[in-house]
């Protein structure tokens, strides 16, 4: 009796479990958006600057900073963990790749002598302080109070009043009723 249960609800049962691993929402996909430490080693020398990738899920672009001077990639893409970004303003490019939280790659010169490249995601603080110096105002204050707006929780969601509860008779402001109702020797007059 149990088999016979078992092999009529089995067909019913593994159609539910396929229909619902269909209806699963797709796994987000890896941004590398935001602000990162990187450097360029040439000639044995390690040389660190502040990167920033923007990712808005069509376009990927890539921002070197030398000092208040943005250099900004003219195109660019992150596909199976490999980020690709061309500065044609000055004939390079870089090649990298995620793995561990990190970038890993080249700093391509077209037919000149490529340099190393990695960068890890900036700290909180680092991107902060960053941030302050970019508007030209950096002190503690400054960066806690950046951290702290970023900390800040979004809006709560509007709470629907139910049917029950709505009013039926919206209250007018009738300040000639009020006085009426208050009396006489309370009217302004």
């Amino acid at each position: 009796m149990r088999l016979e249960l078992f092999v009529r609800w089995m067909p019913s049962s593994v159609a539910l479990v396929l229909g619902m691993a269909a209806c699963a929402p797709a796994p987000d996909t890896l941004s590398l958006a935001g602000r990162w430490d990187a450097t360029i080693v040439v000639n044995d020398l390690e040389i660190p600057f502040a990167f920033e990738i923007a990712d808005d899920g069509q376009t990927v672009q890539g921002t070197f900073f030398n000092g208040e001077l943005r250099i900004t990639s003219t195109g660019g893409r992150f596909d199976d963990d490999t980020l690709s970004l061309a500065f044609d303003q000055y004939a390079t490019s870089i090649e990298a790749s995620y793995a561990n939280g990190q970038l890993e790659g080249r700093y391509e010169r077209g037919a000149r002598r490529s340099y190393p490249f990695h960068a890890r995601p900036a700290t909180l603080i680092e991107a902060a302080s960053a941030e302050a110096l970019a508007g030209g105002a950096c002190s503690a204050d400054v960066v806690l109070n950046i951290l702290n707006r970023r900390r800040q929780p979004s809006a709560p969601a509007p709470i629907l009043t139910p049917e029950r509860l709505r009013l039926r008779h919206e209250p007018l402001a009738d300040c000639a009723r009020y006085d009426r109702l208050r009396g006489a020797g309370h009217a302004a007059s």
